[in-house]
Parts: structure tokens; sequence; C-alpha cells
């Protein structure tokens, strides 16, 4: 395992706490775009629930969109995502 220097480590925390803020923010802007398109009945949870599936089975490869290859059934297939328990909480609202 390669070994940094405390400067290093501390620019890495820096660079993921950067990234973690930038993911929350976008997070947030997605959830307050997708509720108001809700509200306005330009479409339903259920069409975007069917779109997320959809796209959740395919695999991009060099720009390209290809089927999953996962035998998983629909509903247990989750390709590249960490176990739910391993996912971080929602860091707070920013100012």
């Amino acid at each position: 395992m390669k070994r940094y220097s405390p400067l290093q480590e501390i620019n890495l925390a820096a660079k993921l706490a950067d990234l973690r803020d930038a993911d929350y923010h976008n997070t947030l802007l997605l959830d307050a775009l997708i509720e108001l398109l809700i509200e306005k009945n330009v479409l339903s949870h259920e069409e975007l629930h069917a779109k997320a599936r959809h796209l959740d089975q395919q695999t991009v490869v060099d720009g390209r969109v290809l089927p999953s290859s996962h035998p998983q059934s629909d509903s247990t297939k989750r390709p590249n995502r960490p176990p739910e328990d391993s996912v971080s909480p929602t860091p707070p609202p920013f100012s």
C-alpha cells in the first residue's frame, strides 16, 4: 500500500470533502427537479422508476450503451453499487 505524507493525506481528505459537498448539492438539485416535474404532471413516479430500472440495467462501454450482462433478476439487479448499509448518511443542508 502506498504511503502518503501528512500533507498529502490532508489534501486527499479535503478533496473528498469537496466531492461529498458537490454530490450533496447535485443530489439536492436533482431531487428538486424531479419533484417539480412530478408536481407539474410532466412525469409520474412510476415513469421515473421504470426509467431508472431501465438505465440501471445498461452498461456504457466506450460511449456506447450495452445491455447489462448481469444474471440477476430485475428486482435485485444493482450493478456497480455498494451495499445499502455502506452508504454514508446525507450531509447536512448547505447554507
